[in-house]
């Protein structure tokens, strides 16, 4: 839009770029408000996806539980033994595939448990879409599961029960 225009139309340049700096403004102030949470039982809350991108599952911005209570939900909807005993097949929400990466590892936890923990790594500079995702993983364990129990290392939530 060059002088012609403003001369054309009358608005004065000083009067337009207060009314684009002013839209600006409110749309920045305003954020977005249709951000998706999972209602999965077991997949805590977040951005849009349970956990906020960056944070290592650990719960953070976790809705309230069902029952009132503020404690930090599994980000793992489903944990299974592996068909060879010495792995785990594992299922969570996150992020669209294009903005982010995730990894989950196995660790020795206290007593005899196997602590799973969820990094979310942040792959895309741009805008991306607050959609929830379902992956699944398959984790190599240093030794057979057995009768061990597995909990979320972010919240110690058990996600899988010890085999009897």
């Amino acid at each position: 839009m060059g002088t012609d225009a403003v001369r054309r139309y009358g608005i004065p340049l000083g009067v337009a770029l207060l009314v684009l700096a002013v839209v600006l403004v409110v749309v920045r102030l305003s954020g977005p408000d249709d951000e998706v949470r999972s209602s999965t039982p077991g997949a805590g809350g977040g951005s849009a996806v349970p956990g906020n991108p960056g944070d290592s599952g650990a719960g953070s911005g976790a809705p309230a539980s069902p029952g009132g209570s503020d404690a930090a939900e599994a980000r793992f909807t489903s944990v299974r033994p592996g068909a060879d005993n010495r792995s785990l097949d594992v299922t969570f929400y996150g992020g669209v595939e294009k903005c982010y990466d995730y990894e989950v590892t196995a660790a020795a936890g206290p007593g005899d448990a196997i602590e799973l923990t969820l990094q979310e790594t942040v792959t895309f500079d741009g805008a991306c879409i607050e959609l929830a995702q379902e992956y699944e993983r398959t984790v190599e364990l240093d030794s057979p599961l057995g009768e061990r129990e597995v909990v979320d290392a972010a919240t110690g939530q058990e996600v899988l029960a010890p085999s009897p």
